[in-house]
């Protein structure tokens, strides 16, 4: 297996996920359900999106790297046979981290198919090393929602 560096990893994979979601978005957009089924999101102040900021960029990423990644993985290592069942963790991480993510249905699919790539990389990568794991899935998570942060902010310009 080719060992490449974190950051690159995780700017590769995060581009993967803002295609994914421009993917996404067309195929709403398409079927009518566009804007209004898209969460709306807006910064009521420079303190609001600091706050939004610290919250989406630097804290969620982490803790959600250790909810829906890392804990998924621990418990099917430890109790089942893990190399058979190693789709059912991915498919299974992804749905509850879309559950967390549930503003509209948009979103939901969104992040469903966001938490089956975060949980694929982590898997990819613990193969590598488990700690090398946790940071390129929860910078790969930062990366995307600094994206997201930048597009919000340059549409409220």
């Amino acid at each position: 297996m080719l060992k490449f560096p974190t950051l690159t990893v995780s700017v590769i994979f995060t581009l993967l996920l803002l295609f994914v979601s421009f993917v996404l978005g067309l195929i709403f957009d398409m079927v009518g359900l566009g804007e209004q089924d898209k969460p709306n999101m807006f910064f009521e102040s420079v303190i609001s999106a600091i706050y939004y900021f610290i919250i989406w960029i630097l804290i969620s990423p982490v803790f959600e790297t250790a909810i829906f990644q890392l804990i998924p993985y621990a418990l099917f290592k430890r109790y089942s046979n893990f190399d058979r069942n190693r789709w059912i963790t991915i498919i299974i991480s992804g749905f509850f981290f879309s559950v967390v993510h549930l503003y509209s249905i948009y979103y939901f699919i969104l992040t469903f198919l966001g938490g089956i790539i975060l949980m694929y990389l982590f898997l990819m990568r613990v193969k590598i090393n488990e700690k090398n794991a946790f940071v390129t899935v929860a910078l790969t998570h930062m990366l995307r929602n600094f994206v997201s942060f930048i597009l919000i902010c340059l549409r409220l310009c």
